[in-house]
């Protein structure tokens, strides 16, 4: 639960700060505009799709890895929890 709520505030941080990029630099999106033009054939070849979808594939292990830890120390606080209690 509390990784889940990282993630919604992490979201919602980057909104804020890219919305504060293109006030300040207004001219931010057409330079990123005419960068994605001048590189297009490049960015279309399947070994960028391989290079995106093993950093997508590498992320999903990660943050599965991270939620699984997590819930093992979770329960292993409330059994201590209860047995100091008990």
């Amino acid at each position: 639960m509390l990784l889940a709520s990282g993630y919604i505030a992490g979201g919602a941080i980057s909104g804020i700060i890219i919305a504060f990029v293109q006030v300040v630099t207004r001219g931010f999106n057409a330079q990123i505009t005419d960068w994605a033009e001048k590189y297009k054939r490049l960015l279309q070849r399947p070994e960028c799709r391989l290079a995106g979808t093993a950093a997508f594939l590498a992320l999903t292990i990660g943050l599965y890895l991270v939620g699984r830890s997590g819930k093992g120390q979770a329960d292993r606080g409330r059994t201590q929890q209860t047995s100091l209690e008990g």
